[in-house]
């Protein structure tokens, strides 16, 4: 290697084999780094229309639950409340042979109750005894019924359905 033409003609080759080599490195890192970048670009309108797909199917369960909760609020507001038939069922069984009802009004947490009784005193206890009905009250003062032995009663109670077993 001592000669210089050898030198001259080494140096040279020597130099654009390490270009072709930094070239080829070069090469090799950037073309699969080009490939994956294209299909990348190739992917995302798919993806996008994903996106939009999947955001379209979180409003629709969004929506979905909400429907769901007020349905199961409806449900729920009505096995808390008394039917009327079973309020009616219960006063019938209740209330004496001598007691007549000239109003009825029931509503979810109450009813009342205006009627005649021999003895209206007793209508208290016996609604207090009830398994759906309690707090029961006069809401006005009882009164006598003229030439007859019946008081006039005006009578409040609060419902309550007993928790399913």
């Amino acid at each position: 290697m001592n000669d210089p033409l050898m030198m001259y003609v080494a140096l040279p080759l020597i130099k654009g084999v390490v270009i072709l080599a930094v070239l080829l490195l070069v090469g090799a890192v950037s073309i699969p780094l080009l490939h994956k970048a294209r299909m990348m670009r190739a992917l995302q309108p798919m993806l996008d229309v994903a996106a939009s797909k999947a955001e379209v199917a979180q409003k629709l369960r969004e929506k979905v639950d909400a429907l769901t909760a007020e349905s199961r609020f409806l449900v729920e507001k009505k096995q808390a409340s008394l039917l009327v038939l079973e309020v009616m069922n219960e006063l019938t069984r209740i209330l004496p042979d001598h007691t007549w009802l000239n109003r009825l009004e029931i509503s979810p947490t109450e009813v009342q109750i205006q009627g005649q009784s021999t003895s209206s005193g007793a209508l208290i206890p016996l609604t207090e005894s009830s398994p759906v009905l309690h707090n029961a009250r006069f809401r006005s003062p009882v009164t006598q019924i003229p030439r007859t032995n019946e008081e006039r009663f005006h009578l409040s109670v609060e419902t309550h359905r007993e928790a399913a077993p």
